[in-house]
């Protein structure tokens, strides 16, 4: 199912005068298992004949408050396109399954911005840049895992429709500006 959400990508200093973001993070491997690597231990899961787990409800009832059409992986979690009205599209992905630190309970929503080929070198200045960059996000971040280039937002487990909607918007618009950019306007993901 496709979800249209009312605004065009975000570009050049518009996307950067919308961004206004203090979070310090870093290019470095998600703190949960990333989602190429949920994707590999589902496969191999679905192999041993396990069943999928439940979709958490207080997402659910979220992302259906908000209005967006979405479908349901093997592992649970809400998949759903944005389409632009450049005939563009993104797809992001809401992960079910949340994380715990001391009394904190969050969950991730991401969109894949670029798979880099086994014999594409990771540009050191296109790394640096996404460094800064995660230096000025307030609401996600760059996060680089086997090669996959995603940029992701963390939000509340118990987060509500109106930050849900943002956590997805946000994902979408700097993944696919990024590969807009890295792809020379090929739609791939």
């Amino acid at each position: 199912m496709r979800t249209r959400l009312i605004a065009s990508p975000l570009t050049g200093s518009r996307l950067a005068r919308r961004l206004v973001l203090r979070a310090a993070l870093v290019l470095l491997p998600f703190a949960s298992p990333t989602p190429a690597q949920d994707e590999a231990a589902v496969d191999e899961a679905e192999l041993k004949g396990a069943k999928a787990t439940q979709v958490d409800t207080r997402l659910r009832a979220a992302v259906d408050a908000a209005g967006l059409s979405y479908e349901i992986n093997a592992k649970a979690d809400l998949q759903l396109v944005i389409e632009y009205d450049d005939g563009r599209s993104q797809s992001v992905t809401l992960q079910s399954r949340t994380l715990r630190y001391d009394v904190g309970e969050q969950r991730d929503v991401y969109s894949l911005a670029h798979r880099f080929g086994e014999e594409e070198a990771l540009d050191p200045a296109l790394l640096q840049r996404l460094l800064g960059e995660n230096n000025t996000f307030t609401l996600g971040f760059w996060a680089l895992q086997d090669r996959h280039l995603y940029a992701i937002a963390r939000i509340p487990a118990r987060a509500s429709p109106l930050q849900v909607r943002e956590a997805v918007r946000f994902v979408a618009e700097v993944a696919d500006e990024l590969e807009r950019e890295l792809s020379g306007d090929a739609d791939a993901h």
